[in-house]
């Protein structure tokens, strides 16, 4: 060893090389000191927001928790990409946090989405046994209709007289019967013409109550996993438009449907009425756009909300997000940081959405009314983290995540490699 650096010393490269290691030390250690007061569970919020809601769950180590409760709820939702062992992974949630009653809530809804109705009743009654009425977090809890996978009722809301409307669309993920629910927007173009964005499963009333409104002439999806519903949409709306974001193209669920065309920056479909804020650098291919004359934001799944007391939330979108570090706010899910391949693109992203004059932002899954008050503050809340941190705090970020995650790692090199 000392002959190597003998050696190194004599050829000139062992000071050049140990002033890289001292300037990469530091430099890791400034971007750590910046990013040190940000919960690496709950983006945007501190570690104090972080150990009150602990204390609020009366658990000792919450982000122990997310890491298990996250395998596991991706291990079922995004089974396509992740490889988990959910018998196994339930069992060491359940050891683990056998005391917690939102462990044994995650357990409950893995087994009914599968079908072990018997085990999922008896993780369900455990549960309610741990939070009695009264509890902080009992609202995570699933109604009786919830449970049974009742569906809810569901109209044509006016967000903007005369020019914006919304409905919801209430569906099973991976064929569970528990609820998920997604939000289309129409929008009204000053020509007459209607924009279906985001568009979902719709009944014959509520086909109907759009067709009243006018002619469907463009169907658009501004984020590249959203796919379920265009088929559909095309076919009850065929002389309609349909457009996309490039990803659709190749991404396995997508690429064999039609599109008209794609989203690309610089070439807005609407000039001058309709504004598309393309934020690049994101596995998601977030388009947010933002309807001048209402100065509203209409965005996919860059933000989703989980608010206490807010019915719209059905239990699986409450389950969900609080195990992704959501609780009662409207807030980035953490696995957001790992979608990130180019940090600065999206931040310029981030930087246009908050320059933006708008007044209401709708969101693909989060209730018209979680934005309806202080819309810019709600913005800010669930953005403006991401100026702050800078690239190298992205970078420690996502060392965090894949640390405390090594298997989704594997999976997401996997993902990266398969396009």
């Amino acid at each position: 060893m000392m002959g190597e650096l003998t050696a190194l010393w004599q050829s000139g490269l062992l000071a050049p090389l140990l002033v890289l290691v001292v300037v990469g030390v530091s430099v890791g250690l400034v971007a750590r000191l910046r990013v040190r007061r940000y919960s690496r569970f709950m983006l945007g919020a501190d570690k104090a927001a972080e150990a009150a809601l602990a204390a609020v769950a009366g658990v000792e180590d919450l982000p122990r928790f997310f890491v298990l409760s996250q395998r596991l709820l991706w291990g079922f939702t995004q089974a396509d990409l992740i490889r988990v062992d959910l018998d196994a992974a339930a069992a060491q949630l359940l050891r683990e946090f056998d005391g917690f009653f939102v462990a044994h809530l995650v357990v409950a809804f893995i087994q009914r989405s599968r079908g072990e109705n018997v085990a999922a009743n008896r993780a369900l009654a455990r549960a309610c046994e741990l939070a009695p009425p009264g509890h902080p977090l009992a609202y995570l809890l699933p109604t009786q209709a919830e449970w049974a996978g009742d569906d809810p009722e569901v109209t044509l809301e006016e967000v903007v007289p005369g020019r914006i409307w919304r409905h919801a669309c209430y569906y099973g993920h991976g064929g569970s019967p528990l609820h998920e629910i997604g939000y289309a927007t129409i929008v009204r173009r000053r020509d007459g013409g209607l924009v279906i964005y985001n568009p979902v499963a719709m009944s014959p009333a509520i086909r109907a109550a759009i067709a009243a409104l006018g002619e469907v002439t463009h169907l658009v999806i501004g984020v590249k996993f959203h796919n379920m519903f265009i088929a559909e949409a095309q076919a009850a709306f065929p002389g309609a438009k349909t457009f996309g974001v490039p990803g659709h193209a190749t991404n396995p669920p997508s690429r064999d449907l039609h599109f008209d065309g794609f989203i690309r920056a610089g070439a807005p479909l609407f000039p001058g009425e309709i504004d598309e804020i393309v934020v690049a650098g994101h596995q998601f291919e977030e388009v947010v756009m933002i309807d001048r004359p209402t100065r509203t934001a209409i965005i996919f799944d860059f933000v989703m909300s989980n608010l206490r007391g807010a019915p719209e939330h059905p239990f699986w979108v409450r389950i969900y997000t609080f195990c992704w570090g959501i609780d009662d706010r409207v807030a980035m899910p953490a696995y957001q940081v790992i979608m990130w391949t180019n940090f600065l693109a999206v931040r310029r992203g981030v930087r246009a959405l908050l320059a933006a004059d708008v007044e209401r932002a709708l969101a693909a899954h989060v209730p018209t009314q979680a934005m309806a008050d202080d819309c810019a503050g709600r913005l800010r809340e669930a953005f403006g983290w991401v100026d702050e941190i800078g690239l190298l705090g992205h970078l420690v970020f996502m060392r965090d995540f894949f640390v405390a995650q090594p298997s989704f790692l594997r999976d997401f090199v996997r993902y990266l490699l398969r396009r």
